[in-house]
């Protein structure tokens, strides 16, 4: 914008102040003409693999991920249904690419977030990240920054399973979080009636509930007996996490434990 004064015209004195416009009076597209080609600029462009928006806020770069992300995480937990099928071994090598620690411990979708963490043996995402985010900053030695970073994680997750309501049976099970555990759900009638996936909550003239599927049912007395055998003492739900492990390779041959969840 070009200003004068009448008391300088006569001098031929003039000056310059620049034009600004409020931000909501800005014209939102510009077209711009190259030797009679209109050109318009679009709201974003690819660059290196990054998608840059006008505003520079890489929003639309990170819609695009995040779609594809969720398009590849549906491709790949179609492999496997929610309940039975793969062994553990293969639902754990999911997991390194899809965090989904229903399907790794093979559940229904109603259990708890804090048991089935438990069962599949992940870290919280937010105890996770934060374990990420410590081991980037850590300096030195990398591999000691993870293994302690990871004992600081774990020792939260254990005190944050100790303040919850949630898992009782869980929780139940085992006391150290670290150890493998189960929910208490799999085909107990309790549970398959809860969800309404069952009509009863009756088995063999009992209620069905995890402890007595495991330690007091009469009619699968015999498999009860054959796991104790197998695992060299008798079996009750305070031992019953530290002998599974510990007799793991007996009983994946026997497969003792596995018979006393099968109802039929």
């Amino acid at each position: 914008m070009k200003c004068s004064d009448s008391r300088y015209e006569k001098e031929g004195a003039s000056w310059h102040m620049p034009m600004t416009l409020p931000l909501w009076r800005r014209p939102k597209d510009v077209e711009f003409n190259v030797e009679g080609h209109v050109v318009i600029p679009q709201k974003e462009m690819k660059y290196l693999g990054i998608t840059i928006d006008r505003g520079l806020t890489f929003g639309m770069h990170v819609n695009k991920d995040c779609g594809k992300t969720e398009r590849t995480a549906s491709a790949l937990m179609r492999l496997m249904p929610h309940v039975g099928e793969a062994r553990p071994k293969r639902r754990k090598l999911l997991v390194e690419v899809v965090h989904s620690a229903i399907r790794v411990a093979s559940a229904y979708r109603t259990v708890s977030t804090d048991a089935i963490l438990v069962v599949a043996a992940m870290i919280p995402i937010d105890l996770r990240v934060l374990e990420r985010e410590a081991i980037f900053k850590a300096e030195g030695d990398k591999k000691a920054a993870r293994e302690e970073q990871k004992r600081v994680a774990l020792s939260k997750w254990q005190a944050r399973g100790q303040e919850t309501r949630k898992a009782a049976w869980t929780r139940e099970l085992i006391s150290d979080i670290g150890v493998w555990a189960l929910t208490g759900h799999e085909s107990f009638k309790t549970y398959l009636k809860r969800i309404q996936k069952a009509h009863g909550d009756r088995y063999c003239g009992e209620t069905d509930t995890p402890e007595h599927t495991l330690f007091r049912c009469e009619k699968r007395a015999t498999v009860t007996t054959r796991m104790n055998a197998e695992v060299g003492d008798e079996v009750t739900k305070r031992n019953l996490i530290q002998l599974a492990c510990a007799a793991r390779g007996r009983l994946g041959r026997n497969n003792g434990c596995h018979d006393s969840h099968n109802k039929g």
